[in-house]
Parts: structure tokens; C-alpha cells; sequence
């Protein structure tokens, strides 16, 4: 019991660190939508949608990072809708067959890996301990 409390204790100092950590895995996200804004819109779309993107995404994490409360809410949004598509996606990717090429089981991996990272951080940032750091 006391290893369980002492992880509690780890993962409520550093909570912001880890939400900033794992919201990198977003950019495999990024670069699956710049693959298909490619081949749908071409390159000059795909590069601006990209860096906007890339940008936005990188500023969010600097500001997970240093404990913005209006980047925790919008984290658990961006979670909620990501959780819900990857759940949809996986499923359906299931039911269906998983394509053989390799792009599609390394992506399908990264969501999976995602999926198994982000769903505990719901619990962990609406936690009235941890939604209190957060400024």
C-alpha cells in the first residue's frame, strides 16, 4: 500500500510534466493529418497546416508545462476528443482487418500507446490536489 501512495504522491508533484510528455505524442497526430492534407490538398497546404499545427501544439505543452490552468481544461478537452477517436478508430481498424502495411500498424501502435497514456490523465487533472497547482 505504501508503494501506491508513494506513486500517488510522485505523479500528483509532477503532473504537469508527465500531461506535457505525453501530449508530444500528438505530433504523430500532426503528421498523419500533414500525409493526408498532402495527398488531398497538396504541398503547400500540407506545410502550412503542419507548422500551424506544430506550432500551436508547441506552445500548448510549454504552457502545460508551467502549470497554465486554462491549458489543463483545454488538455482534457483536446483528450476527450482524442480518447473517443482513437477508441473509434482502433475498433474499427479491429472489426475491419488492420491494413498490413507498415504505416498503418506503426500508427496504430502510437494511438494505442496514446490511448493507454491519456485515459489516466482525466483522472489525475480534474483531481481538485492537482487542478490546484495550475494557475
Amino acid at each position: 500500500m505504501e508503494f501506491l501512495k508513494s506513486i500517488n504522491t510522485l505523479i500528483e508533484r509532477r503532473a504537469h510534466q508527465y500531461t506535457a510528455y505525453i501530449t508530444t505524442l500528438y505530433y504523430f497526430e500532426v503528421v498523419y493529418l500533414m500525409l493526408g492534407i498532402l495527398f488531398l490538398y497538396g504541398k503547400t497546404a500540407s506545410i502550412l497546416c503542419g507548422s500551424t499545427l506544430s506550432l500551436v501544439l508547441a506552445y500548448h505543452i510549454i504552457r502545460i508545462f508551467f502549470k497554465n490552468g486554462l491549458h489543463r481544461k483545454i488538455q482534457l478537452y483536446l483528450i476527450d476528443v482524442h480518447a473517443a477517436f482513437v477508441i473509434g478508430y482502433l475498433f474499427s481498424s479491429s472489426a475491419a482487418g488492420i491494413d498490413a502495411g507498415g504505416i498503418m500498424v506503426i500508427l496504430y501502435i502510437i494511438r494505442s500507446i496514446t490511448l493507454f497514456l491519456e485515459l489516466p490523465l482525466i483522472f489525475f487533472l480534474t483531481r481538485s490536489t492537482i487542478a490546484g497547482q495550475f494557475t
